[in-house]
């Protein structure tokens, strides 16, 4: 299995900080997406939203999770 999907799972048990940027908006077709983590291992450090700029499609917020 090739993607970015697999690649955040293999390297998600090794990782001590997560750049999560969920964007706000529905996309067909979309295939590689973050796994699930179990969030009580982890502690949210940041989250920031962002409304859509020039050149955006979408508003996005970017979250920091930190490994416990």
């Amino acid at each position: 299995m090739i993607g970015g999907e697999h690649i955040y799972r293999e390297a998600l048990p090794i990782a001590q900080r997560i750049y999560l940027t969920t964007i706000h908006m529905t996309v067909d077709g979309g295939h590689a997406r973050f796994p699930d983590f179990d969030k009580s291992q982890w502690h949210k450090t940041s989250e920031t939203f962002f409304k859509a700029g020039a050149g955006d499609s979408a508003d996005y917020t970017i979250t920091v999770w930190d490994r416990l």
